[in-house]
């Protein structure tokens, strides 16, 4: 048998169930109460709070990056002197959209693993009664993602349109490191808040499936 996945480990994902070879569960239900176990640990780590924070936090970092990129054209554009503090900035740029960039790759495998691992968790068997507290708990862990991801994404729509409508010529028009910027800040904004829809949406869908009825076979008998 395999050791029971403890829910208040939060500092690691559950591993995925073993191989069929590897199995040794002394019957249904324990099999059941490790399942029940995994996949309300590996629910709280796809859509926890904390794996939501990190994601702004990158999308915070990623904007000060393109603000620090805006002041290195602006500076450019400037010449001489300025070409100095250009450098910097844009050093400065890369120091802090190198590693958003980094953190964004690690946060988007983090969340395909644990995806796997819960589809595994939850194809070893049904069980109706855990898979409604499954269900009920990613509905509100959902809502938690996708308001906020959606005010995001409703700023960096409109954020965007303000960027494009500032380059048109005219007096009102921004110089190439203001729209550097605009567009980077917004850009940034709208990504975040589609990443986080996105995964709100996917795990909201995917608990509906977990409750949904298993189909019938019909008109064959036993399948081998």
């Amino acid at each position: 048998m395999i050791s029971k996945v403890s829910v208040a480990d939060r500092t690691r994902v559950p591993p995925p169930p073993p191989p069929p070879h590897l199995r040794s569960w002394p019957d249904r239900e324990a099999l059941l109460a490790d399942r029940a176990d995994a996949m309300a640990a590996l629910t709280g780590r796809r859509l926890g709070m904390g794996r939501l924070v990190l994601l702004w936090l990158t999308g915070a970092v990623a904007a000060l990056g393109w603000a620090s990129v805006g002041l290195a054209v602006q500076s450019f554009e400037q010449g001489g002197l300025g070409a100095m503090t250009g450098l910097l900035a844009l050093a400065l740029g890369s120091v802090l959209l190198i590693p958003a960039g980094v953190a964004l790759g690690f946060w988007l495998d983090r969340g395909r693993t644990v995806r796997e691992r819960l589809e595994a968790w939850a194809e070893l068997d049904r069980d109706p009664a855990s898979d409604v507290r499954v269900r009920a708990r990613a509905h509100r862990r959902s809502v938690m993602w996708l308001l906020p991801s959606v005010v995001l994404c409703a700023v960096g729509v409109w954020a965007t349109g303000g960027a494009w409508a500032g380059m048109a010529p005219g007096p009102g028009s921004r110089t190439v490191g203001e729209t550097v910027y605009a567009l980077g800040l917004s850009v940034t904004v709208l990504v975040t808040g589609i990443l986080g829809a996105v995964q709100s949406y996917g795990h909201q869908a995917w608990s509906g499936r977990l409750t949904s009825p298993v189909p019938v076979r019909r008109g064959g008998g036993v399948h081998r």
